[in-house]
């Protein structure tokens, strides 16, 4: 299956459907498809580098150890010696509690645009 960050609402609830309904299934991603579909839960989450805050991290980790008896499951594969210190601040900052501040835009009009656009899309086909 083929996913992108426009899918119809259509195409997103069978995706969502697919998703929940199997085992044992890979899900490959780029960032902004995170954003669109929920996958549910994961078993675990595998990156190639590092996400570029504690918060991006904190959200792929968050889809993981949802069902009974599972636990917490993020691996990062860093390709050289530059992404492997990023990974390892990364997890030093979150051991240590520390999450970046959420400072919104201070005009948001491209979000706004998104969120009609949305709510036609699901007018439309709801």
């Amino acid at each position: 299956m083929t996913c992108s960050g426009s899918l119809s609402v259509e195409e997103r609830r069978r995706a969502e459907e697919a998703f929940a309904q199997e085992r044992d299934c890979v899900i490959v991603a780029t960032s902004t498809l995170e954003l669109g579909i929920d996958v549910g839960d994961l078993d675990r989450v595998i990156q190639i580098g590092a996400p570029r805050s504690v918060a991006a991290f904190l959200q792929r980790i968050g889809r993981t150890g949802r069902r009974p008896g599972s636990v917490r499951n993020c691996l990062f594969l860093a390709l050289d010696g530059d992404a492997l210190l990023h990974a390892a601040g990364l997890l030093n900052l979150w051991q240590e509690g520390w999450v970046e501040a959420v400072v919104p835009p201070p005009e948001p009009r491209h979000i706004v645009a998104q969120q009609m656009l949305a709510l036609r899309r699901a007018c439309r086909t709801g």
